[in-house]
């Protein structure tokens, strides 16, 4: 799933010192946790229809997807996700959970996970525009290994988005070292 940003690459070969490595998850390209799922949907609009995993207000719901991390990586990245409010109001917050868990050879592949919240992130003020919200996230200990990421809708107090909302997408970017 990671690959370097190739198009800040300067021309192949060994990526330069200023590009990303980045991990894109569409909607649908991940696993779902057993027990506690969102919703997969397609949202109908005018011009055809969006995919995307609709997490309710009510309970921590998960997506899983997992990644082999390059192993010259830094050590602070970027989460971005992508979605909207399955029904549009304005001044409301909405806040996420990314879940990590890295094991490297010779190592516990069930390791606990880390949990690093995102803070309360404004939804659009405009019905059907796409939010893009993002979250520094601490990568240390992800270098060279295999990475395994849960992430939730936080519906505790940073939260006070009534139903659903719909992630479309989601990106990790993790400059070079």
């Amino acid at each position: 799933m990671g690959i370097w940003d190739s198009e800040n690459s300067g021309g192949g070969g060994t990526p330069s010192a200023d590009i990303d490595y980045i991990i894109r998850v569409p909607a649908g390209a991940h696993d779902y946790d057993p027990t506690n799922y969102p919703d997969y949907s397609k949202t109908a609009l005018t011009n055809g229809t969006q995919r995307g995993i609709e997490f309710d207000d009510t309970t921590e719901q998960f997506i899983e997807f997992d990644d082999v991390i390059d192993s010259d990586v830094g050590t602070v990245g970027t989460f971005e996700i992508y979605g909207m409010a399955k029904t549009w109001v304005t001044g409301k917050d909405v806040g996420f959970k990314l879940y990590t868990s890295p094991a490297g050879a010779d190592s516990d592949i069930d390791a606990v996970y880390d949990e690093q919240p995102s803070g309360v992130k404004a939804i659009s003020t405009a019905q059907d525009y796409m939010d893009k919200m993002t979250f520094a996230i601490d990568t240390t200990a992800w270098a060279g290994k295999k990475v395994r990421f849960k992430l939730s809708r936080d519906t505790g107090e940073t939260d006070n988005l009534s139903g659903n909302y719909i992630i479309f997408f989601v990106i990790i970017r993790i400059p070079r070292a």
